[in-house]
């Protein structure tokens, strides 16, 4: 966490959403904690395999590996792989086999397992906060942050709420300073 220490700040909450949070998360489990990280808060965290594949299932996570492939095979890795594979937004067929491989360098949040244990790892105090709409959410929002309290961490589930907390960002702000004022 070398680019943190020029910053000459005493203490940090880190945050991050959606893909930020997996990134965060990576980046503690491979760099371990500076004593002067307090604590994270992770928006909408996601288990990146299971939403690549729409579906926490090993097998339909291969079935959707080894469509990417075919598909990377002929087209290249760099073409954007059609809707009949992934109609969520445009996404280089490289990139989705690295997205769609179990224990891969971002599968840090594995609701489609039940257990969460990479949450555990990183030693910090955390707060999780899910939207009860989340689409990404696997299997479902409140599946999710029901493993994320029994993981032992804090969470809160925002009826309603998209993934982006768009029109619920004075309940986000909320659980963020409640968790503020414990931690620091």
């Amino acid at each position: 966490m070398r680019h943190f220490e020029q910053q000459g700040t005493e203490e940090w909450i880190l945050q991050g959403h959606s893909l930020g949070a997996l990134k965060l998360m990576r980046q503690l489990l491979d760099g371990g904690a500076d004593s002067r990280i307090r604590g994270v808060v992770l928006l909408s965290p996601f288990d990146l395999p299971a939403f690549y594949a729409q579906s926490g299932d090993q097998g339909q996570i291969d079935s959707q590996i080894a469509a990417v492939e075919a598909f990377a095979e002929d087209q290249g890795r760099e073409a954007t792989v059609p809707t009949e594979i992934f109609d969520i937004w445009p996404v280089s067929a490289g990139t989705m086999i690295a997205a769609l491989q179990s224990g891969g360098p971002l599968d840090v949040f594995q609701s489609r397992t039940g257990t969460l244990s990479h949450i555990r790892e990183l030693q910090l105090p955390a707060l999780v906060l899910l939207g009860g709409a989340d689409f990404a959410a696997t299997p479902n929002a409140r599946d999710v942050a029901e493993q994320v309290s029994k993981a032992g961490v804090e969470v809160r589930l925002i009826e309603d709420a998209p993934h982006n907390f768009g029109g619920y960002e004075d309940q986000v702000n909320g659980a963020i300073s409640e968790f503020l004022s414990r931690e620091l």
